[in-house]
């Protein structure tokens, strides 16, 4: 509507001055005075000098608008060239992407060459070159090159937007390469650079846990609880784990006070984990505080059949131990065992001919964490869970 008011009042302008000049119309005189008394006069009608100055004007709006459109060509023809090479950088990328899936890592070399040549223009470049380095990583990681993988992936370090990238790649190949330290240390550089790296973490807290470093594997365990990385319920099981393991060990070194402190901490985070149950069962049992040993055991007995497990499996190499461990013996998962029953073990074979006798009630402490064998004459604390009523 505003639009519309405007053009009529222009419309009006326009009439109401030409209607004024077509009244009042006269001559435009002008002159120039040369030397010696000499000069020129140009006497114009009124409507001519009008017409000759609207003419001037669209001359003047047309070489401008020409002048416009050819300093910016240059620019035009190039944008047009990098939506083109843009173009033909995605579809090759794809086609590799295709080609890597289909297990061809050759044609997926070439077409990740074809990638970095179509991307000569440095903007391009920017974005670009990282993806076809990745698509050669890619190729030489899935065929198995190892050398290749290492130099590529080193590659992308240099550039910041595929550097976290380049150093999961360099982790990956390191542990394909059985080289372990080297592949610590580009986790360890990775948390450094993002310590909201949840692969990195969990990595590190392995490494530690497996070799038995539990205050360093409890800080990693802090640090990834800041960060929101694991669950509620994964930390709580980890702290747990953690805490029976140490306070085996505690016990083992002497310190007695520490190891019950300690194993009561893990039961206070769950009491429904037998091992840290058992542990301080037994160490409560030892130092005559029947009762609350008898509570820590009723609970874990209740709980599940770890409190009466005979042997215990790890899910992830099937080792079977007789006794509990925080990290699996045989392939040094964290936190791999599970209870067993005596009838899943896989050594043991029951007669088909005759009936075998029931087995006998566990007691609630685990042969594992009965603690240090004793003398013959020393009778030791009574562990009869009959006698903890």
């Amino acid at each position: 509507m505003l639009r519309l008011t405007v053009y009529l009042i222009l419309a009006i302008a326009i009439l109401t001055g030409g209607t004024w000049i077509t009244t009042y119309a006269g001559h435009i005189v002008i002159e120039w005075t040369g030397s010696e008394n000499t000069g020129y006069e140009i006497s114009l009608h009124t409507l001519t000098a009008l017409t000759i100055l609207a003419f001037c004007i669209l001359a003047v709006i047309f070489l401008w608008r020409l002048f416009v459109f050819l300093s910016a060509s240059p620019g035009r023809i190039a944008a047009s060239l990098k939506r083109r090479r843009q173009h033909q950088a995605e579809t090759l990328l794809a086609q590799g992407l295709v080609a890597v899936a289909a297990g061809e890592m050759v044609q997926a070399g070439r077409l990740a060459d074809r990638v970095a040549t179509a991307i000569k223009d440095k903007t391009l470049e920017k974005h670009w070159h990282g993806v076809a380095e990745l698509l050669q990583v890619q190729a030489a990681q899935t065929s198995g090159d190892g050398a290749s993988t290492e130099r590529r992936g080193r590659a992308l370090l240099e550039n910041p937007e595929t550097k976290p990238a380049g150093l999961r790649i360099l982790t990956l190949n390191a542990i394909r390469q059985g080289n372990t330290t080297d592949a610590l240390e580009w986790a360890q550089q990775t948390q450094k650079e993002n310590p909201k790296t949840l692969w990195a973490t969990r990595m590190i807290f392995d490494h530690h846990a497996t070799e038995g470093n539990w205050k360093e594997a409890e800080q990693i365990l802090n640090k990834a609880t800041r960060h929101g990385l694991f669950t509620r319920t994964d930390i709580v099981r980890r702290r747990v784990v953690i805490h029976t393991a140490r306070a085996l060990e505690q016990e083992q070194a002497g310190a007695r006070k520490s190891a019950l402190k300690t194993a009561m901490e893990a039961v206070k985070l769950d009491p429904e984990f037998a091992p840290a149950a058992t542990l301080a069962g037994r160490l409560l049992t030892e130092d005559g505080r029947l009762k609350q040993a008898n509570s820590i055991l009723t609970a874990a007995r209740v709980a599940g059949p770890s409190a009466t497990a005979t042997h215990w499996a790890c899910g992830l190499c099937g080792h079977h131990a007789d006794n509990w461990h925080a990290v699996c013996p045989h392939c040094g998962q964290f936190d791999s065992l599970s209870p067993q029953k005596t009838s899943n073990r896989p050594d043991e074979k029951t007669s088909t001919h005759t009936k075998p006798p029931p087995a006998p009630e566990p007691s609630p402490l685990s042969d594992d964490l009965r603690g240090p064998p004793r003398q013959p004459d020393d009778p030791g604390p009574t562990t009869n869970p009959s006698l903890l009523k």
